[in-house]
C-alpha cells in the first residue's frame, strides 16, 4: 500500500491561504449586505408614487383634471398621463402646484409626512401653536387675521423652520407673505425692517 506524504506548507503559503479565505468571506458578506440594501431600495422606490399622490391631491381639492392642468400649465392630456404614471411629473409642474396649494411635497411622493417620528411631530405641533399664539397676541392689522390664515401661516412656518426656532416678527415674516401675500405686510416693507415695524405702523395701500 502506498503512503503519501503531504508537503508541509510554508508560513507564507498559510498566510496567503488564510488571507484568500478571509477575502472570500468579506466578499460574501458584502454581497449579502448589498442584496439586503437592494431589497430595501426596491421597497423604498416602490413606495414613491407621485402619480398616486397627485390624483389624491386633486380629489381632495375637488378639482377637475382640466383645472389642475390649467394650474400646472400643461394640456389636459399631458396631465392625465401624469396621474396614470405614464410620464414623470416635471419639477416645474410640481412647483406650480405646490405654490398654489401649499401641500406637503413629501406627502405627495410617499403618502406620508416627512417624518413618522412622534417627537418630531410633537415638536412641530408645538412650533405651529407658538406661531398661532404669536399672531393672536399681535395688535393692529393682525388682529383681523382669519383663523384659517393663521393656521396656514403656522403650517408654513413649521415646514420651513426647525423646532426651537424663535417665533417673532422677523421669523414669521416670510410665512405671512407666502400665505397672504401683501394683505398684512405690504410689498414696500423691506425684510430687514420688519423687526423694527409694528403691524399698525404698516402703511395702508389706497383703495
Amino acid at each position: 500500500m502506498s503512503h503519501y506524504k503531504f508537503k508541509k506548507k510554508t508560513k507564507a503559503e498559510r498566510e496567503a491561504r488564510e488571507e484568500a479565505a478571509a477575502q472570500a468571506l468579506d466578499e460574501a458578506e458584502a454581497q449579502h449586505i448589498a442584496d439586503i440594501e437592494s431589497g430595501r431600495y426596491e421597497y423604498r422606490l416602490a413606495r414613491l408614487q407621485p402619480h398616486v399622490g397627485l390624483k389624491k391631491l386633486r380629489l381632495e381639492l375637488g378639482l377637475s383634471q382640466a383645472k389642475m392642468a390649467e394650474i400646472a400649465g400643461v394640456t389636459r392630456r399631458t396631465y392625465q398621463a401624469y396621474e396614470r404614471g405614464e410620464n414623470p411629473i416635471p419639477s416645474d409642474v410640481l412647483c406650480r402646484l405646490a405654490a398654489t396649494f401649499l401641500f406637503d411635497m413629501h406627502m405627495l411622493f410617499s403618502g406620508r409626512t416627512h417624518s413618522d417620528n412622534l417627537k418630531v411631530r410633537e415638536d412641530t405641533a408645538r412650533l405651529a401653536v407658538d406661531v398661532i399664539n404669536h399672531l393672536k397676541g399681535r395688535k393692529g392689522k393682525f388682529s383681523g387675521m382669519l383663523p384659517h390664515e393663521a393656521q396656514q401661516i403656522a403650517m408654513e412656518f413649521a415646514r420651513k423652520n426647525k423646532p426651537g426656532t424663535p417665533v417673532d416678527k422677523g421669523t414669521t415674516y416670510e410665512a405671512i407673505r407666502v400665505v397672504t401675500g401683501d394683505k398684512y405686510i405690504p410689498d414696500e416693507i423691506p425684510y430687514s425692517a420688519v423687526a423694527e415695524w409694528e403691524p399698525e405702523d404698516f402703511p395702508t395701500k389706497p383703495t
